[in-house]
Order: structure tokens, then C-alpha cells, then sequence
């Protein structure tokens, strides 16, 4: 089929003949991806291809997206750019904090990612899943292994120092067996079905465990005296 297109050029000059708007209107007569115009240098390279079904290339001779881009793509004052460096690359460059919004028509921004001062990535998000959708109401969830040098857990509880202070009440060892005996688990512990439903909170589970330890050393000391106790008595004993 012959391709059929018209071309309108409007030029409007300034009385002083400097040009003052140039415009180029190009109507398709058919829709086809083999209809359309290029733009091309000197040598034939082609430049600029809009295809018949409106999709644009840039670089680009048959351009499959509505924009194509052979090449990287800037924009701004300071260099922010899309790439094929390394495979593909964004850039963000600017005088202020550079981010990322992802959000819904309504809303602002449902998610931010935003370089903040100092080098520091901020993500402000309502929770962010590696490997799962399901964050659970925490703000990071991993479906997976992690691993640091180092993790610093911030209390916002009482640390479990209070057990040394007078007014804290340590069971009595037949107490404490009996709970053992009952629950199968220390008192202030939680239990194997706990654990298995709601995980293990390292914070939490760190200052009770400390509990524990202060709580047996107190009872190392009580043990103690009570042994020194008995050797004061058998010493005494063998001297009669």
C-alpha cells in the first residue's frame, strides 16, 4: 500500500526577519508500524522514528514502546540521567535530596525512597519485604537469612536490673520447681508454641534472659551462704 502522509509547515516571521515560531505537522494517512517519518543525518543514521501506531524512537528504528531510547536519557540542570551502564542504571542527581515516590492518585506519596544528608538512604514506608509481601506490622520483614557484623537493639523497656533491688520477689526454689514442673518452661519465658507463632523479639528475649541469669546468680549466693552456713556447723560439731 502507498504510504500517504502530508506535511504542513507554518513559519511566522518577526517584521525584523528573525523567526520567530517554526512549527511541522506531519498527519498519517494509515496506522500501520511501517507508516510514520524519520529523521536522519548525513550519513543515513536514523535519528528520530515515530511509526505509524505512535510508538517513538529515539536512536531507535522500530521502537516496540511508546518512547524508545538508544542511549542514556537526562534530565534536569545537574545530570540525572536513565542508562545502559552496567546493564541499566538511574541516576538522580540535584542540589537537594534526590527520591523516589511511589503512590497511588490520591495520595502524595505512599512510599519515599530519598537520599537524606550525610550519605544516609531513607525509606519511609508503612513496612518494607524482602523476599514476602507480608510485613505483619513490622517495619522490615525478611523471608530469608540476613546477616551483620553487628545488630544494636534499642529498648524502649526497663532493663532487667530491678532484680538485685530489695523489692523484687525471687521464688523460692520449690516455687520454681513447680512452675518447671507445670509449664515445662521457665516462669517469664515464653513457650516452644509462642515462639513457633510469634517468632522470638531479640530485645525482649535478651532482657529475660538476662532475668534469668541475675535471678540464678542470686540463687548461687543464697546457695553459697547456706553451704558456709553448714561448714561453720560441722566444724563446730567435730571440735565438741
Amino acid at each position: 500500500m502507498k504510504k500517504f502522509f502530508s506535511f504542513l509547515l507554518l513559519i511566522s516571521l518577526f517584521i525584523s526577519d528573525q523567526i520567530f515560531a517554526q512549527e511541522i505537522e506531519a498527519k498519517l494517512g494509515g496506522v500501520s508500524i511501517n507508516d510514520g517519518f524519520s529523521v536522519k543525518d548525513l550519513n543515513n543514521n536514523t535519528l528520530l522514528r515515530v511509526r505509524g501506531d505512535g510508538n517513538v524512537g529515539i536512536g531507535v528504528i522500530n521502537p516496540s514502546q511508546k518512547l524508545e531510547v538508544k542511549g542514556n536519557l537526562g534530565w534536569g540542570n545537574y545530570g540525572a540521567f536513565l542508562s545502559t551502564d552496567q546493564g541499566a542504571s538511574i541516576e538522580l542527581r540535584g542540589n537537594g535530596n534526590p527520591y523516589i515516590d511511589f503512590s497511588d492518585p490520591l495520595a502524595d506519596y505512599n512510599a519515599r525512597i530519598i537520599l537524606v544528608p550525610n550519605k544516609i538512604l531513607g525509606i519511609y514506608a508503612e513496612g518494607v519485604g524482602i523476599g514476602t509481601e507480608v510485613t505483619n506490622g513490622y517495619k522490615l520483614a525478611i523471608a530469608g537469612n540476613a546477616v551483620a557484623e553487628e545488630i544494636v537493639v534499642k529498648l524502649q523497656q526497663d532493663w532487667p536490673d530491678y532484680v538485685f533491688s530489695d523489692e523484687y520477689k525471687l521464688l523460692s526454689l520449690p516455687e520454681l520447681e513447680n512452675s518447671i514442673d507445670q509449664n515445662n518452661h521457665l516462669p517469664g519465658i515464653p513457650s516452644k508454641t509462642e515462639i513457633t507463632t510469634n517468632g522470638i523479639p531479640l530485645g525482649e528475649m535478651q532482657g529475660k534472659l538476662l532475668q534469668k541469669i541475675e535471678e540464678l546468680t542470686l540463687y548461687l549466693i543464697e546457695q553459697d551462704k547456706r553451704i558456709k552456713e553448714l561448714e561453720k556447723t560441722i566444724r563446730t560439731m567435730n571440735h565438741n
